[in-house]
């Protein structure tokens, strides 16, 4: 993403959508939902969850995405045991 696309974004009005964001694309947003992440907004809360004043923006951005990434990770592991069982019952 370049600075102006992520300057843009910061500086226009936030949509719902989660693909509405630079860098979301459908398959994210799909990871996103299932980490009960349906929405841009639950997205910003979720960052304002985990931000710390006494660190910097990078920092935080880092904190936020590892937080997702672990949130996502569990999501995906349970979708994967539900679907591999329900192959099975099939």
């Amino acid at each position: 993403m370049t600075e102006a696309t992520a300057n843009a974004f910061a500086m226009g009005d936030l949509e719902a959508d989660l693909v509405s964001i630079p860098g979301v694309g459908p398959k994210s947003a799909e990871k996103l939902a299932a980490a009960g992440i349906k929405n841009s907004f639950n997205l910003v809360g979720k960052f304002l969850c985990v931000l710390d004043e006494d660190k910097s923006t990078q920092e935080n951005c880092v904190s936020a995405l590892s937080c997702l990434q672990e949130r996502c990770d569990k999501a995906l592991q349970r979708l994967h045991v539900i679907r591999s069982k329900h192959s099975t019952i099939s």
